[in-house]
């Protein structure tokens, strides 16, 4: 009951609460796959920050998040790609609004500490497009490894692209913050290929199926 009524403590407090302590150490008995994610959620807040402009360093490091989730799931191409997509997300809460009553619900994403979750964020890769906004694109990468997931499950690209526009129609009538953002079905669409291409190469990186740095004349690869 004590975990029970911690969940809904900071269910209902929402983002300006810190997670009590109790919720905090359930990350060291949670079982696969949140413990691993929460793994990986580690060792990313544990390298170098990638600021800058330079896209060829941030598309490297979208690769090693894969890389490094890879080892953590032992070779295993559909856990790695979950853990990726979890160990990514750059937001701790999902705030939902409730149709009719109008009651907002906070939900949390992750089991990290405030700052815990802002070292993560640092690290993760931001321009992963020629024309990636100012803003960054830090929300993309949980888009392209979970499209890419979702695609090695259930093998069939209509309905993963179906699923993502569902996603972003609930975020239009749902969420608090959000709408439904091309660039999000773009990224869905860069997993889709990143699937396609882990069929013929299970070596192959999430960066081979995006616009490669070429001197500024940056056309997306062909699949193999």
């Amino acid at each position: 009951m004590g975990v029970v009524s911690c969940l809904a403590l900071i269910v209902v407090n929402g983002p300006d609460r810190e997670p009590p302590h109790v919720w905090s150490m359930l990350r060291y008995i949670l079982p696969f796959p949140i413990a691993e994610i929460r793994l990986l959620q580690d060792r990313i807040a544990e390298w170098p920050v990638e600021n800058g402009n330079d896209r060829e360093r941030h598309l490297r490091r979208l690769d090693e998040i894969y890389r490094e989730a890879v080892r953590i799931a032992e070779g295993d191409i559909r856990g790695a790609l979950f853990l990726a997509a979890g160990a990514t997300i750059p937001y701790r809460w999902l705030s939902l609004r409730i149709p009719i009553v109008g009651a907002v619900v906070h939900v949390p994403l992750t089991f990290e500490t405030t700052e815990e979750f802002e070292a993560r964020y640092r690290r993760l890769p931001s321009r992963l497009f020629p024309d990636t906004p100012p803003e960054g694109d830090r929300d993309k990468p949980p888009h392209v490894y979970g499209s890419a997931w979702l695609s090695c499950v259930i093998g069939n690209e209509g309905l993963v692209r179906l699923a993502g526009w569902l996603v972003e129609i609930g975020e239009t009538l749902f969420a608090v913050v959000g709408s439904n953002d091309i660039r999000d079905i773009r990224a869905n669409s860069v997993g889709i290929d990143f699937a396609d291409t882990l069929r013929i190469d299970g070596d192959a990186m999430p960066s081979h199926v995006l616009p490669p740095v070429s001197g500024g004349n940056e056309q997306k690869r062909e699949r193999p």
